[in-house]
C-alpha cells in the first residue's frame, strides 16, 4: 500500500511540474507576442486608397481576422469575421474606438488587452494593403 501511495505521489508530482513548465513556456511566448505587437506601427491613413480590405494576426492563443473599409482616408466600418480568444470578448469593443477616432492608436480595452492587440494588428495588417505603392 506504501509503494502504491509513493508512486501515486510521484506521478502527481511529475504532472505538476509538467503543467508549470508548460505555463511557465506559454507566458512567455505570449510576453513576447504582446510586446511585438504593441510595436506595430500605425498606418498613414493618407495613403491607403479606397476599398474593402481583409487583415490577419494571429498568435498562440488569440486569432483576429477583420474586414476594413476605407473611403476619402477614414476607416468608415471594421467588421470582425474572426476572433479566437479566451476571455477577450470585451476587446470586440476596440473597433468602434478605431472607426471614432479614425485611427489604430487607440486605448486598449481593460482585461483584454492580447485581444486588444491582435484585433487593432488585424486592422493595420489591412489596412497596409491599401496603401499606394509609391
Amino acid at each position: 500500500m506504501k509503494k502504491i501511495f509513493r508512486v501515486f505521489i510521484v506521478l502527481i508530482l511529475f504532472i505538476l511540474i509538467i503543467v508549470v513548465s508548460c505555463t511557465a513556456m506559454m507566458n512567455k511566448e505570449m510576453e513576447k507576442a504582446k510586446n511585438e505587437l504593441m510595436l506595430v506601427e500605425d498606418p498613414d491613413l493618407s495613403k491607403v486608397e479606397d476599398g474593402i480590405y481583409r487583415g490577419k494576426v494571429e498568435t498562440m492563443l488569440v486569432k483576429a481576422e477583420v474586414e476594413v473599409s476605407v473611403k476619402n482616408h477614414k476607416i468608415i466600418s471594421i467588421s470582425i469575421i474572426k476572433h479566437e480568444n479566451g476571455k477577450g470578448k470585451p476587446a470586440e469593443a476596440i473597433v468602434d474606438a478605431i472607426v471614432k477616432d479614425n485611427s489604430t492608436d487607440v486605448e486598449l480595452i481593460a482585461g483584454a488587452t492580447m485581444s486588444s492587440l491582435v484585433i487593432r494588428a488585424a486592422v493595420i495588417d489591412a489596412v497596409n494593403k491599401g496603401i499606394k505603392a509609391s
